[in-house]
């Protein structure tokens, strides 16, 4: 189940695009000198501990000091954090100290259906009113929600100090609820262009 995990993670990564290029998967800040310049040069960059911190914030985004390193290991230190083990995968601590938490973002997803009740889920303002949340002829039953529920709280699940927070834990979520339907067999290519 684990691995399930992982692979929702690289799926849902993977479809936002971007280029490769590679490198460090630990950023090193840049470094001011003292004329106020950026300098070329940077300094080694250490790993944070990551330890249980129970004086951390439990819901949204900490309050950032300015020091890297120490807003890093802050959002590491969250307990959260460290049961949503894709986020250590993909260095997500190093966006957060950057102040990239998802705010200001819709994220859309496209699935079978959508537990808006789901405690990850049922923050203020976390679902778009705009949202389709039922089927042409019902709305999705329960089990029909699950793998929704599951991408949903892995992209943009709360951070409210219980279970685990998604990759952009302050966006908010645009979802649209679709039918699945049977296999089609089609035998012909004017069945496909007329489907």
């Amino acid at each position: 189940m684990k691995y399930l995990h992982y692979l929702y993670l690289v799926f849902l990564l993977s479809s936002c695009g971007g280029g490769g290029g590679g490198g460090s998967s630990t950023p090193i800040p840049p470094q001011s000198s003292s004329t106020g310049q950026i300098s070329s040069t940077s300094t080694p960059n250490t790993t944070a501990t990551s330890s249980y911190n129970p004086n951390l914030p439990t819901s949204g985004s900490i309050n950032l000091t300015g020091n890297f390193e120490a807003d890093k290991a802050a959002y590491e230190g969250s307990i959260e954090y460290q049961q949503q083990h894709g986020l250590e995968m993909i260095n997500a601590s190093s966006a957060y100290a950057r102040g990239a938490t998802g705010r200001g973002t819709i994220i859309g997803i496209m699935d079978s259906g959508v537990d808006t009740s789901h405690q990850e889920l049922d923050g203020d303002n976390k679902l778009l009113s705009e949202s389709y949340l039922v089927y042409q002829s019902r709305s999705p039953s329960t089990d029909e929600k699950r793998h929704g529920s599951h991408v949903a709280g892995i992209a943009l699940g709360e951070r409210d100090g219980s279970g685990i927070h998604g990759v952009a834990f302050d966006a908010q979520l645009f979802f649209i609820s679709i039918e699945l339907g049977t296999l089609v067999t089609l035998t012909s290519p004017l069945q496909l262009i007329q489907a």
